[in-house]
């Protein structure tokens, strides 16, 4: 999902890093080609144009990123400022230095009362001209310990009042972005090309079927629902690196079936596949698909945590298909991304249009390998039909 998905307007070897729905290890990439990726990014994603500036936060662990970014920049002919946020990361000491570099009125970020009204009126339209941004694009590349987490949501938040305030600031957020995601160098006209005809495929929609040959056999209610997508970051906008999937908010009480999850979830492979039942939106049940492996591993018990954090979060929040030339592999970022898979997501939704869910959290299970059927509303007179089968697109 957004700052949390494809049609066949062109065919898998449009992506010639990987067959469409492979699985497999993410390719090497040297300084040149990880330089390239990132100017890909800036100007197929994220529409840097020459004179622009440039805010980089970065840490460690991604400097070789952030370096590549601000060459590739540079050579656009934007203006860059590197920022390393070192010691201080995402405490307050550190936010106060990075809200005081990126506005002339800080103290409306750093002040939590002010900040709370400053989110309000921007959400709503009323805050343009009561702030101004020094740049006009936002980079970030920090890993997250879980220490960071509270105040990197800052971060990105402030970042993202900015851009609804001036409705030209732009944000783009890799919290775990790695060299061989900038280095796919995604295709971002074809992937505009494939939202497009799938917006189309989607329009007057009711339901979604997800079945596989693992067990997976769910369907969602999305009448009224529209797509949203990350393929391009427009004037005011914010949304991950990478980008590449298109999602929305399915309904919230019309979730119903099974879902059966290989892929990683949080931060490494599950020990064993998943099996997660919903009922009417909400899920009530979450069990290892093999009944032997209980008690044997806790890759499980942390996903129960994770959805029962609030009363909210094991609800039924986003459908999303993946548009991106990524092999799926131990790492649910790119996996939500990678083309021939989908994903739902449990809690959150309002960042999709017409979500209604709120909760502290959002967790995705990526699906690869599965058959998608479309059934559309009565009164449009359209007949269901399979969009994708066993992870290749039938549009």
């Amino acid at each position: 999902m957004g700052i949390s998905a494809v049609s066949a307007v062109s065919t898998a070897s449009s992506f010639p890093l990987v067959a469409i729905g492979q699985r497999g290890q993410s390719n090497s990439c040297d300084a040149a080609a990880l330089e390239d990726g990132a100017k890909a990014y800036l100007t197929g994603m994220l529409d840097l144009q020459p004179g622009q500036r440039v805010f980089v936060v970065y840490d460690a662990a991604n400097k070789k990123i952030a370096k590549a970014f601000q060459k590739a920049a540079e050579k656009i002919g934007a203006e860059v400022v590197l920022y390393n946020i070192g010691k201080n990361r995402f405490n307050q000491q550190g936010l106060e230095a990075i809200f005081t570099e990126i506005t002339d009125q800080p103290q409306i970020l750093i002040n939590d009362t002010q900040f709370k009204q400053f989110q309000a009126d921007a959400s709503r339209g009323a805050a343009q001209g009561k702030v101004a941004a020094k740049y006009d694009l936002f980079l970030n590349f920090v890993t997250l310990p879980d220490a960071d987490h509270q105040g990197r949501v800052k971060l990105v938040d402030a970042q993202i009042a900015l851009g609804q305030a001036t409705k030209t600031v732009r944000t783009g957020h890799g919290p775990g972005v790695t060299r061989e995601m900038v280095c796919a160098r995604p295709d971002f006209a074809s992937m505009s090309a494939r939202v497009s005809q799938l917006e189309d495929v989607l329009e007057n929609a009711q339901t979604v079927r997800i079945t596989s040959a693992l067990g997976t056999d769910i369907t969602l209610q999305i009448t009224g629902r529209s797509p949203a997508n990350d393929v391009t970051i427009g004037p005011g906008s914010a949304a991950n690196i990478p980008g590449g999937e298109l999602y929305l908010a399915a309904i919230e009480d019309g979730a119903n079936g099974v879902m059966i999850v290989d892929t990683p979830v949080l931060s490494a492979p599950l020990s064993s596949p998943i099996r997660i039942e919903l009922k009417n939106g909400k899920v009530v049940a979450a069990s290892w698909l093999d009944a032997d492996r209980a008690g044997a591993a806790k890759d499980l018990d942390e996903i129960i945590k994770m959805i029962t954090i609030d009363s909210s979060a094991n609800v039924i929040g986003e459908f999303g298909i993946g548009l991106a030339p990524f092999p799926v592999i131990d790492n649910a970022l790119q996996n939500e991304k990678a083309a021939g898979t989908v994903h739902l997501g449990l809690g959150n939704n309002q960042d999709a249009p017409g979500g209604q869910n709120t909760s502290d959290g959002h967790l995705d299970f990526i699906l690869p390998d599965v058959t998608v059927k479309i059934t559309y509303t009565p009164e449009s007179g359209q007949s269901s039909q399979i969009i994708m089968q066993d992870g290749q697109w039938r549009l």
